[in-house]
């Protein structure tokens, strides 16, 4: 993001003129690769499915809900940044939406860690706590 900040800076008057007027080079652009992480939702889909959320604490539950939403959140919005790099029409506006899914991708990594955080010990703990299977 930080690289697309500054070519934005630097290079501001090109950029606007490649706007408008399409045949004006743009500058070489930094790297904008926007690979996400992947996630694993089979084990809330299983404890969804077998209900077995029902045994443990309804607020570590309403966490985990939160966490996996926010991951939804996360990967939905890597997937419209791919939509949109199918279907470019002026690479400069497509820059602008990158560097844009760049704040958002960061902004959702921070708020999972924090998430997973302060879930792992619970949920640790629910596990540790809970009655062995016969």
């Amino acid at each position: 993001m930080n690289g697309l900040e500054a070519y934005f800076s630097a290079y501001g008057k090109e950029l606007a003129a490649h706007i408008l007027d399409q045949t004006k080079p743009i500058p070489p652009v930094p790297d904008n690769v926007t690979d996400s992480a992947t996630f694993d939702y089979s084990a809330w889909e299983l404890a969804l499915a077998t209900q077995s959320l029902a045994y443990i604490d309804p607020e570590l539950v309403a966490s985990m809900s939160t966490a996996y939403r926010m991951q939804q959140m996360y990967e939905d919005s890597h997937r419209a940044i791919a939509q949109v790099s199918y279907s470019i029409t002026n690479v400069v506006y497509y820059l602008r939406g990158v560097t844009g899914y760049f704040g958002d991708a960061a902004l959702y990594e921070e708020l999972l860690l924090k998430r997973y955080d302060d879930i792992l010990p619970r949920l640790d703990k629910a596990i540790g706590d809970a009655p062995a299977a016969k």
